[in-house]
C-alpha cells in the first residue's frame, strides 16, 4: 500500500504514537481488563434505578442498554482500527468525521468526552466514600464547614482516594497496568456476589421483583421515566467502547483493538442483566429507593453477616478504585488527543517523562477534588456528565457513517458490511431521542433538576471557548471553522482487511 506524505499543518503535530509519544506496552486482555471498570458504572445509578422503577423494571431496561452498548461497541470497530494512531476514543472518530464540515465539533467532543469519564472519579469516589461510613463509621456524623462548605468524613475518603489514583497513574504505564490487572480479578469476585450469592444464602425473594414502570401518577404512562433512566443507564452501559481510547497502545493495534472490544461487549451484555437481577431480589424498591447508595452494606449484611459484609465493602472499595483508575487512564488521554491535535489549549497535550499525560491527569485530580467538595451526590454527577457523552456517542455513530465518504480510500483492517452501518444511523437517532428527553426531563428520576442540565450544557460551552483560547491567544491565528485538511497520522499497513 502506498504511502501518503504527511504535511504537518500550523498547529497540529506528528501522531502521537511517533517518537516520545504514547508507547506501545498493552495486550487485548489489558484493555478488556481496565474496561471492567465500565461494568463498575452501574454501581452508581442501579440502587436508584430499582427504587424508581421496581426490580423487573429495572432489569428489563439494564438489559435493553447493555444491547445498545454491545452493538455500538461492535460498530466502534471500525474507526477503532482504522485511527488507530489517533488517542482518544470516540472523540476522535467525531473529530476526524466532521471537522470538514464544522471543526467545532472537534473541540465538543474532545472536551465532552473528557467530561464524561473524568466525572466517574468523583462519583466513585464518594460512592467508596459513603461506603466506608456507612460500613465502618456510621456514627461519624460530623461535618467542617470552611468558608461556609460543608464537608463531611465521606467527601474527606473521596479526596484520598482521587489524590491516590493520580499518583498511581502519573507514574507511567507499568504500574498502572499492574494495578489494573489486581483490580481487575477482584472486581470480578464483586460482580460474582452480585449476580449469584442471594440464590446461594436463600436471600433471593421473588416477591420483591415488582414493576413499577406505568404506575399512576407517571408522565406518558410511564414512558418518559423509562427514557430517563434508560438516558442514565448509557453512562453505564456504553462506555465497554473505551477499549478503542488506548488503541495507540496496543502491541498488535487491529487485533488487540478488535479483541478488546469485542470482549467486553460481551462481558457487558451478561453483567448489565444478571447484577440488577441478584440486587433487586433481596430488598423491596423502597427500602432501595431509601438508601440508593448504602444499600449494598444493608445487602451483604442480610446474607453474609457483619464480618463477611465487611470483607464484601473491602471488594466493593477495590472496584471503585478500578473504575476510577481507568476514568483517569480514559480521559486524560482523550484530552491529551484534544490538545495534541489543537483543539484545547497546550499545556494538556505534552507527556511526562514516563510518556504518559500528567498534566491532564492532574486536571482530572484538580477538578473532581472540587466537584467532590461542592456537589457532594453522586446522581447529579452523573446526570450533568452525561449529556456530554451522549452527544459525543451520538456523533461518533453518525461520524461511522461520514467516515465512508470523507476518508473512502482510507485502509481499514476492519470493515463494517452495509447492515452495521444501517444500525449506526439508527442508534444516533435512538441516542439522540434518549439525549433530548433524558437531559430535559430528568426530574422524572425523583433527584435533581434543571441544574444538572446547566452544568452539563456549561460544560459542552467550555470546551468551545478553550479551542477558542488556544487558536487565537495561544497559537495566534485565525478559526478553521471547516478544516479540509488531509489526515495527519500513520498510514502503515496494519492487516489484512475482514468484511463484517
Amino acid at each position: 500500500m502506498a504511502v501518503t506524505k504527511q504535511v504537518e499543518p500550523p498547529g497540529e503535530v506528528s501522531a502521537p504514537h511517533a517518537a516520545g509519544g504514547l508507547r506501545k506496552t498493552m495486550r487485548w486482555y489489558d484493555g478488556s481488563i481496565v474496561c471492567l471498570s465500565a461494568f463498575g458504572f452501574m454501581l452508581s445509578t442501579v440502587g436508584y434505578s430499582i427504587g424508581a422503577l421496581g426490580a423487573l423494571g429495572a432489569l428489563a431496561l439494564w438489559a435493553l442498554s447493555a444491547v445498545f452498548g454491545a452493538i455500538q461497541t461492535r460498530i466502534f470497530v471500525e474507526p477503532a482500527t482504522m485511527l488507530a494512531d489517533s488517542s482518544g476514543g470516540l472523540s476522535a472518530f467525531a473529530r476526524e468525521a466532521w471537522r470538514r464540515w464544522q471543526n467545532l465539533i472537534a473541540p465538543l467532543t474532545g472536551f465532552g468526552y473528557w467530561i464524561a469519564y473524568t466525572s466517574t472519579l468523583s462519583a466513585f469516589g464518594l460512592i467508596a466514600g459513603q461506603l466506608i461510613q456507612a460500613e465502618w463509621f456510621s456514627s461519624a456524623t460530623w461535618t467542617l464547614r470552611p468558608l461556609g462548605i460543608s464537608i463531611g468524613l465521606a467527601q474527606l475518603l473521596a479526596v484520598a482516594m482521587i489524590l491516590g489514583v493520580w499518583v498511581i497513574n502519573v507514574a507511567g504505564m507499568s504500574p498502572t497496568i499492574k494495578f489494573g490487572r489486581i483490580t481487575g480479578v477482584l472486581f470480578v469476585l464483586v460482580l460474582a456476589l452480585f449476580a449469584f450469592l442471594p440464590y446461594l444464602t436463600g436471600d433471593f425473594h421473588p416477591r420483591f421483583l415488582t414493576w413499577n414502570i406505568g404506575a399512576a401518577g407517571q408522565s406518558w404512562g410511564g414512558v418518559k421515566l423509562a427514557i430517563v433512566y434508560l438516558y442514565l443507564m448509557g453512562w453505564s452501559c456504553y462506555p465497554t467502547e473505551q477499549a478503542a481510547t488506548f488503541a495507540p497502545e496496543y502491541e498488535n493495534t487491529g487485533e488487540d483493538t478488535h479483541r478488546a472490544l469485542v470482549t467486553t461487549a460481551i462481558i457487558g451484555l451478561a453483567v448489565f442483566t444478571l447484577v440488577p437481577l441478584g440486587l433487586g431480589g433481596v430488598l423491596d424498591s423502597g427500602t432501595i429507593a431509601a438508601n440508593p447508595i448504602a444499600f449494598f452494606v444493608i445487602e451483604l449484611t442480610k446474607m453474609m453477616g457483619s464480618a463477611g459484609a465487611s470483607i464484601a465493602v473491602v471488594l466493593i472499595l477495590i472496584a471503585c478504585l478500578l473504575t476510577m483508575n481507568a476514568s483517569t487512564m480514559n480521559a486524560s488521554r482523550a484530552l491529551y488527543a484534544t490538545s495534541h491535535r489543537g483543539y484545547t489549549i497546550r499545556v494538556f497535550g505534552r507527556l511526562n517523562r514516563h510518556s504518559v499525560p500528567a498534566n491532564a491527569m492532574t486536571l482530572d485530580m484538580v477538578v473532581n477534588v472540587l466537584v467532590v467538595i461542592l456537589l457532594n451526590s453522586v446522581i447529579g454527577i452523573v446526570a450533568a456528565s452525561n449529556m456530554a457523552y451522549f452527544v459525543v456517542v451520538i456523533l461518533a455513530l453518525a461520524g461511522v457513517i461520514a467516515l465512508r465518504r470523507v476518508m473512502p480510500d482510507h485502509h481499514r483492517p476492519i470493515r463494517l458490511g452495509r447492515g452495521w452501518l444501517v444500525l449506526a444511523g439508527v442508534f444516533a437517532v435512538i441516542n439522540t431521542v434518549l439525549l433530548v428527553v433524558g437531559s430535559t426531563s430528568f426530574q422524572e428520576s425523583g433527584y435533581g433538576g434543571w441544574n444538572d442540565f446547566f452544568v452539563g450544557l456549561g460544560a459542552l460551552v467550555l470546551g468551545i471557548v478553550l479551542y477558542l483560547w488556544r487558536t487565537l491567544v495561544q497559537d495566534r491565528r485565525r478559526v478553521m471553522w471547516r478544516d479540509p485538511r488531509p489526515y495527519v497520522g500513520d498510514a502503515r499497513v496494519l492487516g489484512d482487511t475482514l468484511e463484517l
